[in-house]
């Protein structure tokens, strides 16, 4: 999102882009839950996903979060975990493809680089690139 004539040597694709840097994990890790907590939240929806799951007996788990005032058309998830899609994960990703026109991106990891064939969520839940 560099803007052109910026004594910088580069230029964006757009530039009227923004980008939000949303943390999801700790310097020890984290989580799937966390990371689609974050998802949840960077698209303006996680509100709205905590109430609808307000029958779930976890209900007390979400933790309560500011509104986020400017949602996020296209999420970039650069990680993930040896493992494959949790029945959570594919709720998150799938309530924010049911809900919004965002796009979900994530990284696929390179263990297959290797000759292994190893699940890698969030990049193997359905609807993500």
């Amino acid at each position: 999102n560099a803007a052109a004539d910026n004594s910088s040597g580069i230029v964006g694709m757009d530039r009227e882009l923004r980008v939000s840097q949303i943390r999801v994990l700790s310097d020890s890790g984290g989580d799937s839950v966390s990371v689609m907590f974050g998802v949840l939240w960077s698209v303006g929806l996680y509100d709205r996903f905590v109430v609808e799951s307000g029958e779930d007996p976890n209900f007390e788990f979400f933790a309560r979060l500011p509104p986020n005032n400017n949602p996020a058309n296209v999420v970039n998830l650069s990680l993930g975990g040896n493992s494959s899609c949790s029945s959570f994960e594919q709720a998150a990703i799938d309530f924010v493809l049911n809900n919004s026109s965002t796009l979900i991106v994530a990284a696929a990891g390179n263990s297959a680089l290797y000759g292994e064939q190893v699940p890698f969520a969030p990049a193997n839940c359905n609807g993500v690139i």
